[in-house]
């Protein structure tokens, strides 16, 4: 029976179809398969039955604040995030105590979206990108309303900062630069130090802006290695936002925990960045959630030898992926040579295809995450891959 007062006629304004998310239909897709299906598609980090792997080190973290959370509840937190958690952080990315503007983000993808909106407030519209990149990127920009200029990453197979380099040497007004720390997504390769360096000063002297995505520091080459370019753009004084994700190098990827940093002169800067950090993520959704701010903090704080430890087995266990696919396809092992748990196959789109006939999981453009091959099924995998070619 209808209502009084209410017609049924009314509805919503139709919507244009809505865009999809290439790498959560494909792990959507491999999630339907069956739990025999190896997906090497979506960015976590899996253990040897194909499960998401949880640090040790994290793992007791979690147990001493399940047990501290008991008691103490769930209060609304500060705008910025727990104090605790924004230090720790702060230290683990710029080392020393200096001023640093930051705020508890929603992940990574949410610390680079309250950067993104503070690029605006600077005046900045137009992003440079080096491509290929995380997809995620384009579509963060895009829906800020960034003009995006897209630039090679690679020249020959190979990072070059010579697209970029002339980009910054050209432009008149200040740009914005996105760019990858170590472990890049998807191709696992980073530009020379040298050619950085030349980069970073330009940078400088021309006051464009970089925002930095570290998304996997410990997962390279080691913690304070995986901030190398970091703390080059620092030293070189070029205007610096940080996104900093908690995902996979504490493996709390559900628990969504980020930090967005801006390098600041002064006491006096910081708080004026903050002011405005504060009102970003207000219109946002208030402030981020705490538990696994609280988490990060233990770790780093009770932990963090044996965090340390867990993420140099990890970097061992991705090495032996490598060494094992360059191995069995010696041809790519320019392809493959990198760090972190990325890399990009030579492969065409009909390999891809026959690949998930067989229950076999990568992106459509090749990119492939070595952590999610447990490493004893890595013989499965290539087989299945030699097959397909």
């Amino acid at each position: 029976m209808q209502r009084q007062g209410y017609d049924r006629s009314i509805a919503l304004p139709p919507l244009p179809k809505a865009p999809q998310d290439s790498i959560f239909l494909v792990a959507e897709e491999a999630k339907k398969s069956g739990e025999r299906a190896l997906n090497a598609s979506i960015g976590m980090i899996l253990d040897e039955r194909g499960k998401p792997f949880l640090l040790p080190s994290v793992r007791s973290a979690t147990e001493q604040w399940a047990c501290e959370a008991s008691t103490n509840g769930f209060p609304y937190p500060p705008l910025l995030g727990l104090p605790s958690f924004r230090s720790v952080v702060s230290r683990l990315i710029f080392g020393e105590e200096k001023p640093i503007a930051s705020i508890a983000a929603t992940g990574g993808t949410g610390a680079l979206a309250l950067n993104v909106k503070l690029l605006k407030l600077m005046g900045i519209r137009r992003v440079v990108l080096p491509v290929p990149s995380w997809p995620n990127h384009l579509r963060i920009l895009h829906a800020h309303d960034m003009e995006v200029i897209d630039v090679p990453f690679l020249e020959d197979g190979e990072p070059s900062v010579a697209a970029l380099l002339s980009i910054a040497e050209k432009s008149e007004h200040p740009l914005g630069f996105l760019l990858q720390e170590n472990c890049h997504n998807p191709t696992g390769k980073k530009w020379q130090a040298s050619e950085l360096k030349k980069f970073a000063d330009v940078l400088s002297q021309k006051n464009h802006i970089a925002l930095v995505d570290c998304a996997y520091q410990g997962l390279g080459e080691g913690v304070e290695e995986d901030v190398s370019m970091i703390s080059m753009l620092r030293d070189a004084s070029v205007g610096l936002l940080v996104s900093w994700s908690a995902s996979k190098n504490h493996t709390m990827y559900g628990l969504r925990t980020g930090l967005a940093a801006a390098c600041v002169q002064s006491n006096e800067e910081k708080e004026a960045i903050e002011g405005h950090y504060r009102i970003l993520t207000r219109e946002m959704h208030s402030a981020s959630p705490t538990p696994g701010q609280h988490i990060v903090t233990l770790v780093q704080e009770s932990f963090a030898d044996a965090w340390r430890h867990d993420l140099a087995a990890l970097r061992r266990d991705l090495k032996r992926r490598r060494e094992h696919l360059i191995e069995a396809f010696p041809a790519w092992q320019r392809n493959l040579e990198g760090v972190g748990l990325y890399a990009m196959l030579p492969i065409e789109s009909k390999t891809i295809q026959t690949l998930r006939e067989k229950h076999i999981f990568l992106n459509d453009d090749g990119r492939i995450n070595l952590a999610g091959i447990p490493l004893c099924r890595l013989e499965e995998f290539t087989a299945a891959l030699t097959l397909s070619l």
